[in-house]
């Protein structure tokens, strides 16, 4: 992951924007296999196949996460790649991921997680 956020970054660096769209149309084929197989934590998103020993949500957080910092980084090239044909399929998994990842996975994804509810701190409890 974090050679291909260096890669990423030295890409940006040079500013040609037909390399990025074409690095990130890439990178969100590769990202969005991952979500789908690994899902996301809460189960915000569910992976695909309902699960097993080897999924880890904290792979598809990270691709998340790679996938807020591309959309924070270089808006226009994310907005490129998200209306290719390719990856038209795939668009609501860049969505759920990317509001996942900035809303903390509270709630609100495909896979009906929910927040847990916030406990009242009551002092009478606190007895003598």
């Amino acid at each position: 992951m974090r050679v291909l956020l260096l890669a990423f970054a030295k890409l940006v660096e040079g500013g040609d924007g037909g390399a990025i769209t074409t690095y990130l149309s890439i990178a969100f084929e590769l990202f969005t296999n991952s979500i789908e197989r690994h899902g996301l934590p809460n189960n915000y998103l569910m992976p695909a196949g309902g699960g097993g020993s080897e999924v880890d949500s904290t792979i598809g957080k990270m691709c998340a996460q790679a996938l807020l910092h591309f959309m924070k980084t270089s808006q226009a090239s994310f907005k490129e790649v998200m209306v290719m044909p390719s990856l038209i399929s795939k668009k609501s998994t860049i969505e759920n991921a990317v509001r996942g990842e900035m809303s903390g996975y509270s709630g609100g994804g495909g896979g009906g997680g929910v927040a847990p509810a916030k406990k009242k701190l009551s002092l009478a409890s606190f007895g003598k």
